[in-house]
This record gives C-alpha cells, sequence and structure tokens, in this order.
C-alpha cells in the first residue's frame, strides 16, 4: 500500500494523503508530511499538530528498509515458532 502510493506522488498527483489512528502522512513530488492527528476540541481550538517533514526519497527508502527488517524478523522467528511445533508434536507423540 504504501509503495502505491509513493508511486502516485512520484508520477506528479498532488496531496496523497494516508491516515491511521495516529498520524497524517501527506505526500507531494518532493516531500513527505507526517503530521499527529487531532482528536475533539484539538480539531477545533487552534492547536497546530506536531509534525515532520522529509523527502519522498527518504521515505520510499525508509519503506523499502521497514519491509525488510519485518521479513527478517519473521524469517528469525519463523524458526523459533517451527522448533517449538516440532518439541510440541514430539511430546504428545511420546
Amino acid at each position: 500500500m504504501f509503495l502505491n502510493e509513493i508511486a502516485k506522488a512520484e508520477a506528479g498527483e498532488p496531496n496523497v494523503v494516508i491516515g491511521n489512528h495516529e498520524v497524517w502522512v501527506i505526500m507531494s513530488a518532493d516531500k513527505v508530511i507526517i503530521e499527529d492527528m487531532l482528536y475533539g476540541d484539538d480539531k477545533t481550538n487552534g492547536t497546530v499538530p506536531e509534525r515532520t517533514e522529509i523527502s519522498l526519497a527518504e521515505t520510499k527508502q525508509l519503506v523499502l528498509a521497514w519491509r525488510e527488517a519485518v521479513k527478517l524478523w519473521y524469517a528469525e522467528h519463523r524458526e523459533d515458532e517451527d522448533a517449538a511445533a516440532l518439541t510440541y508434536a514430539r511430546s504428545y507423540l511420546n
């Protein structure tokens, strides 16, 4: 999903926006703004949300690095789960 949205911004689509329950990510061809979501009265009382700005290229590199880290974590922990399942199966069969 993130790479698809980055591709839209790279292609020049203005104001590509992704949000979750914590932040808004607003992307354009040259920059990405990550901004805290505001709730309740903060949305209307003039509160300025915390934000950070990075380049679109930096964002893409971070997403790619994050995906690789997640793959590595699952690969490492899948071995632990497989070993635990095998130990359980052996104890169950004996």
